[in-house]
């Protein structure tokens, strides 16, 4: 049986969650590049210094409070989360590079964050990709008829079952 759209609505929480937490990791790189960009720090290196900021605050928050992850601080969730932290700090640096060195996006306030906000875009969709799907994932507990136990939707119904093939 398809997923409804309530169902699927049902789902949309952990985005959410994930928002906030983004909001909080925009404040904590905002004010972390705004900070290096006035001392005179360099567009890019102002932008690896401060995602790197927000990727702290954002693995101690969204381990807790989006996806309620019960496994050690320091563990293999922490490996994994680095690891999408460097591919999206990879992606971002080499798009503010292309912004800021062939755009001509730097040398005023204005410029420096039109960089940095595009650059901010790109992390969120990544970052949230790469948690959900990949560093925060529960794994079924059981199989039941080729979905997980409790799944009501068949394998190409259900976005999580599709997920699992």
């Amino acid at each position: 049986m398809p997923m409804t759209l309530f169902q699927r609505i049902e789902r949309l929480p952990k985005f959410f969650k994930f928002s906030l937490v983004g909001g909080t990791n925009s404040v904590v790189e905002a004010v972390v590049f705004e900070v290096l960009i006035l001392c005179g720090t360099s567009v890019i290196l102002a932008h690896v210094i401060s995602y790197t900021c927000a990727c702290i605050n954002s693995y101690t928050w969204n381990r807790h409070f989006t996806f309620q992850s019960t496994e050690k601080f320091f563990g293999p969730q922490l490996v994994k989360f680095a690891v999408v932290c460097l591919i999206t700090l990879t992606l971002g640096t080499g798009l503010i590079s292309i912004l800021v060195n062939v755009a001509n996006l730097q040398g005023s306030l204005l410029k420096d964050w039109a960089a940095k906000l595009l650059t901010m875009a790109l992390a969120n969709i990544t970052d949230f990709a790469g948690a959900r799907l990949w560093v925060f994932r529960q794994p079924p507990a059981r199989q039941i008829g080729g979905s997980p136990a409790g799944c009501d939707a068949c394998w190409e119904d259900c976005f999580d079952c599709w997920m699992e093939r």
